[in-house]
């Protein structure tokens, strides 16, 4: 569908979802694609449009000892629906990293990581993982650790910077998006959808750059992820 738009001359901008791709190979490959066509694009990596997302100081000299620490807890709606979609599988772009995580691996990569040290996916059902568990690094900054489980029985969203014993809070929600309902009655999401349009007003290159570094730490999470699949049924 995205090559289909990329023909066409009267078309100006493309907002796309995320994953924009099965995996990021493919993803590469469309960046590139649209890349060529001088179509402007924007990827709906709606973290990096949230308030909560400016509040985040990581430290800009690296400790040995210091540590960023995300964690995300949540029951996904294929969990509580019981149902088996695409957003859940894996191979179709879906699960816990592909279509949850690729958030953090946003904010990671506009925050200056670029090293993918450990990734492990885990889950019941084959193809379905349910948490992913990894380390990342970069250059001057400490190193990072994420923890993504989308079959929760609680909800929380949390970032802490952690040092020997003791943590400080930058980030501690329920969950990613804005607490307070609009006064339209609004979907609480909009204000972060309306941050994402505006940012057409922003530069194209910074939004390219910062594409081909999501795309790349995506890509060396997943040539060096560990799946942990414990004894459960297999997804129809």
């Amino acid at each position: 569908m995205v090559a289909r738009c990329c023909t066409y001359s009267n078309l100006k901008i493309l907002f796309l979802e995320k994953p924009i791709a099965v995996n990021p190979l493919d993803a590469i490959a469309l960046v590139n694609e649209i890349r060529q066509s001088r179509i402007r694009f924007r990827v709906g990596y709606t973290f990096l449009y949230t308030d909560w997302f400016d509040r985040i100081e990581i430290p800009t000299t690296k400790a040995s000892d210091q540590e960023l620490v995300i964690t995300w807890r949540f029951m996904a709606h294929h969990f509580v629906n019981e149902i088996t979609n695409w957003k859940a599988k894996h191979s179709e772009g879906g699960g816990a990293l592909r279509f949850f995580a690729i958030h953090l691996l946003a904010v990671l990569a506009s925050r200056g990581y670029s090293n993918a040290n450990r990734s492990v996916l885990s889950g019941t059902i084959f193809d379905c993982p349910e948490r992913w568990e990894a380390a990342f690094s970069g250059a001057g900054l400490p190193n990072a650790r994420v923890y993504v489980d989308t079959r929760s029985d609680t909800a929380r969203f949390g970032v802490e910077v952690e040092s020997g014993k003791e943590s400080r809070s930058l980030v501690d929600l329920p969950d990613p998006f804005p607490i307070v309902q609009s006064a339209g009655g609004e979907d609480r999401r909009v204000s972060v959808l309306k941050r994402l349009l505006g940012s057409i007003a922003a530069s194209d290159e910074s939004h390219r750059s910062l594409c081909d570094h999501v795309n790349m730490l995506w890509l060396k999470a997943e040539e060096i992820t560990e799946f942990a699949y414990t004894r459960g049924p297999t997804a129809h």
